[in-house]
């Protein structure tokens, strides 16, 4: 269903987007098999000032996270973040890109149909509806997507001491000097230029 949607809304292979689920998969894995160590309290110094109290850090939930993503990787930009908002204890309220809809209703599916809807739920919609999330008073909110977005949803955090996790697109200068191959340095440029047509944080400018 996922590869169907992303299909129609960004003419995606299904390659691609089997690519992606994977490293979505993987991470769950991953993230099963370090958890119990991950919560473990870790065993800290005391000062004299402390004496004869002991120290640990404990790992406790920030609460309610609020996801905001990305069309150009609808399920990894909402499902990442949400895998460590799960591991972490928290509950979470996803908001995936309106720009990938086909993706987005799929998301809403999956969501709806495989997770506990007390603890997770989606909303669609606008960028308006995205613009009012980061107005809220969350625990955290996790967004993704261009610079001038993250600044807004930043600012807006902000007034309500709210923290963030903005992953954002960027410049990626590439800089090939005298010393190059230039026909493997080309390649290699396109190579990273064409990735997801150039929608990639890592693509080369």
């Amino acid at each position: 269903d996922y590869v169907e949607a992303e299909q129609k809304d960004l003419s995606r292979n299904e390659y691609d987007s089997k690519v992606e689920i994977m490293v979505i998969t993987k991470n769950i894995d991953m993230t099963l098999s370090k958890l119990k160590s991950w919560m473990k309290p870790e065993k800290v110094d005391t000062s004299m000032a402390g004496f004869p109290s002991r120290n640990r850090i404990t790992y406790d939930p920030l609460g309610v996270v609020c996801i905001i993503g990305a069309w150009n990787y609808p399920v990894f930009t909402c499902f990442e973040p949400l895998v460590s908002a799960i591991a972490a204890g928290n509950v979470a309220l996803i908001k995936p890109s309106e720009v990938s809809p086909s993706s987005s209703a799929c998301l809403r599916r999956m969501i709806q149909e495989g997770m506990d809807t007390e603890f997770f739920k989606i909303v669609e919609g606008d960028h308006t509806i995205g613009k009012h999330l980061s107005t809220m008073r969350f625990d955290l909110i996790a967004f993704t997507g261009g610079s001038q977005i993250g600044k807004l949803v930043a600012v807006e955090a902000a007034r309500n001491l709210v923290p963030c996790v903005l992953e954002l697109g960027g410049i990626n200068p590439c800089i090939v000097d005298e010393t190059a191959d230039v026909d493997f340095a080309a390649k290699k440029i396109t190579n990273g230029r064409f990735i997801n047509a150039g929608q990639i944080c890592i693509s080369p400018d």
